[in-house]
């Protein structure tokens, strides 16, 4: 008998089974879907959906830094990303009342920015901006934007700062 390194095929339907129990929706449309796939393993396009899934809203570890009546500021924990005195991170807008775009009356209820931080200096400046139809980050994509502007200082008691905090590791006393 020959000495194989994959799971037998019934290990495989048992190991597919057990991710189903985590998302049950999710396994009548793998099926259906793995059934017309040619060349992808099962276990492939298993890894793909988790990826997917793992990438969504909720997987970001968003904290609350700031509220008022306009809206909430979020931070993402997990995409802070420090070189030397400057940190990145992915923070997110959820309007209480639907945003109108002047140029073109385009509608949006929260957008998810990513900024530059400098740490030492208490300077930041967006790099990224993109709009969504719904709130928390949801809904379709209303505009992207990438951006180029110039490093913009902190005004106190702001979202910016409270994000600015966040990112650079200090206490942030807002909304948490």
């Amino acid at each position: 008998m020959r000495n194989y390194r994959f799971k037998s095929i019934a290990a495989r339907k048992r190991t597919s089974e057990s991710l189903f129990a985590f998302f049950p929706r999710v396994k009548d449309a793998v099926v259906s879907q793995a059934n017309g796939l040619k060349g992808i393993t099962m276990q492939r396009f298993l890894l793909i959906i988790l990826l997917a899934l793992a990438s969504s809203n909720a997987m970001a570890n968003w904290t609350k830094v700031d509220e008022n009546s306009e809206f909430a500021a979020y931070g993402d924990r997990a995409t802070i990303r420090t070189k030397g005195h400057i940190a990145s991170m992915l923070s997110m807008y959820d309007f209480q009342t639907v945003q109108t775009l002047l140029a073109d009356s385009a509608k949006y209820d929260s957008t998810k920015q990513m900024s530059a931080y400098d740490c030492r200096d208490e300077k930041t400046k967006m790099l990224t901006s993109t709009l969504y139809s719904n709130r928390m980050g949801k809904g379709r994509v209303v505009r992207r934007y990438k951006l180029q502007v110039e490093w913009q200082g902190l005004k106190a008691r702001t979202a910016s700062e409270a994000l600015w905090r966040l990112a650079c590791g200090k206490k942030v006393s807002h909304a948490e």
